[in-house]
């Protein structure tokens, strides 16, 4: 079944559950992760971005012949799905995955000034919104594990969380459908003995702004979340987080099933196991388990 993602967030966020959005890059993890879901009758979102997407065995096809065949799969599945592409990097990249059938877009200007963060994302809203599917933004840069130190900052000292009264100015002046914040994880894989700790303080003031601002339960997204403490999650998760993007601790999984296998059996049913055990211990973190429709 197929969903744009404000329909799935908006549920979860009135509910106080997050669901699962693995990255996908090909008909493994897309496969791996309907399973998962299937099997614990939970909602899905499929993260993608359709020019880095393709078959098992093949890097590259066309972003359009992949969008048609992944709404046909979602449409088939027995749980609500969304397709979103994740971490949009430009105008054009939005309008070339609205044409390829994703139902949400993300505008990932964090990294830029707060205003043209707003005008760039104020613009790709605008075109989702036209083409009836809904749109994601992010403030508060989510850097990359290896950069940070033990307060959340960059090595060179940097904050990048998220602002709570810029917060609000940004989703009311961009109209985003929900929005990713950055309270203490990072993307990839942290350094060695390093431990994120969620700034829930943080998140929980930026929810009751919003909650306020917006007249309605208004749904935030975490990225960045493989090596964070499940405990964590689950108290994140109970605070107002609607969406927990993952990537890198489903990779892991795969890789160390087709390791342990010793070269022994097919290498994308035993890649397609391990990130489907992975999700599946996830899931349940989020409290996503049988709330599928």
């Amino acid at each position: 079944m197929l969903y744009t993602m404000k329909e799935l967030l908006d549920r979860a966020s009135a509910e106080n559950y997050a669901i699962a959005a693995p990255n996908v890059g090909n008909s493994v993890d897309v496969d791996a992760a309907i399973a998962a879901a299937e099997a614990l009758n939970a909602p899905l979102i499929l993260d993608v971005r359709f020019e880095n997407m393709g078959p098992a065995n093949k890097r590259k096809a066309c972003p359009k012949d992949l969008g048609q065949w992944l709404r046909i799969r979602c449409e088939h599945a027995k749980v609500p799905i969304a397709i979103n592409e994740d971490h949009g990097p430009c105008f054009k990249a939005a309008v070339h995955n609205i044409q390829a059938g994703v139902t949400s877009v993300m505008a990932d200007r964090s990294s830029l000034p707060f205003e043209e963060n707003v005008a760039e994302t104020r613009k790709v809203c605008e075109l989702a919104h036209e083409a009836d599917i809904s749109c994601e933004g992010e403030l508060g840069h989510v850097g990359m594990a290896n950069t940070l130190t033990g307060d959340g900052s960059s090595l060179n000292g940097d904050s990048f969380y998220t602002n709570v009264d810029e917060a609000v100015e940004f989703v009311k002046r961009t109209g985003v459908d929900c929005l990713a914040i950055s309270i203490g994880t990072a993307h990839g894989k942290y350094p060695e003995g390093y431990v994120p700790k969620l700034d829930l303080d943080r998140l929980a003031a930026i929810k009751k702004a919003l909650d306020e601002a917006m007249g309605y339960s208004y749904p935030l997204v975490l990225h960045g979340s493989s090596g964070t403490p499940n405990e964590q999650f689950k108290k994140a998760c109970s605070m107002g987080i609607n969406k927990v993007n993952i990537n890198t601790d489903l990779t892991i999984a795969a890789m160390e099933k087709v390791l342990a296998s010793g070269g022994k059996g097919n290498i994308w049913e035993l890649a397609t196991a391990g990130f489907k055990e992975k999700l599946m211990e996830m899931i349940p973190v989020y409290g996503s388990e049988n709330k599928a429709w």
